[in-house]
């Protein structure tokens, strides 16, 4: 009985020092996720410092001052897509005439 009773003693050390564990873990974790929030404005800085024609939005909860979210598009990006892309007509809401007779 004593030896079963040693086991559960052992146990809940186990278990207590895991629990302290992944307590420290955790605090370390949230502790590094904070950190690279706050460094967000300077990264958003120096892209824009770095490649001036880009398009940087980083929107921040005005209430709580929390991150929302970014968006980058990179003047690289920009031209290569327009380089890329085929010149398009829109017609949008209009309806043509002709000599066909279909209105």
């Amino acid at each position: 009985m004593k030896e079963l009773e040693r086991i559960e003693v052992e146990k809940r050390e186990q278990e207590e020092k895991l629990r302290r564990g992944l307590q420290v873990a955790h605090k370390i974790c949230e502790g590094e996720e904070n950190e690279q929030y706050a460094k967000l404005r300077d990264y958003a800085h120096e892209l824009i410092r770095s490649n001036p024609s880009s398009n940087v939005y980083l929107h921040v909860s005005l209430e709580s001052h929390q991150f929302e979210r970014l968006y980058v598009c990179l003047e690289a990006y920009k031209k290569g897509f327009l380089l890329g892309c085929k010149p398009l007509i829109v017609l949008d809401g209009c309806f043509l005439k002709g000599n066909s007779g279909d209105d």
